[in-house]
């Protein structure tokens, strides 16, 4: 799995084995976080998560809360039913989160 972010856009490649793993696994990565004025790159961890019953399509907690995302410790992206079906038939797909923040994931 691959993560690289512009900003709050962050694009996650991940495999098709990834992919088929992740209803019974969360999937831990970094992303390579640049902001958008040309700052060095610095790595965030993160965690990809299905949960079926979530009602919303992306759900994301930034650890601390409330913190310019680029400062984050860590990130954790949970996806619902629809869009890992949506995912699953197109073989990318995306949703928009916060103020400006976008997660695009795309199967390899």
């Amino acid at each position: 799995m691959r993560a690289s972010s512009v900003g709050l856009e962050v694009f996650v490649e991940i495999s098709r084995e990834e992919f088929s793993s992740l209803k019974r696994n969360s999937l831990t990565g970094s992303i390579r976080f640049r902001d958008n004025h040309g700052s060095p790159q610095r790595q965030i961890p993160f965690t990809l998560v299905y949960s079926p019953i979530q009602r919303n399509f992306l759900s994301v907690r930034q650890i601390p809360d409330q913190n310019y995302f680029g400062h984050a410790k860590r990130v954790d992206f949970t996806i619902n039913e629809e869009f890992y079906d949506s995912l699953r038939e197109m073989d990318r797909y995306g949703d928009r989160f916060s103020i400006g923040g976008k997660l695009d994931i795309q199967i390899e």
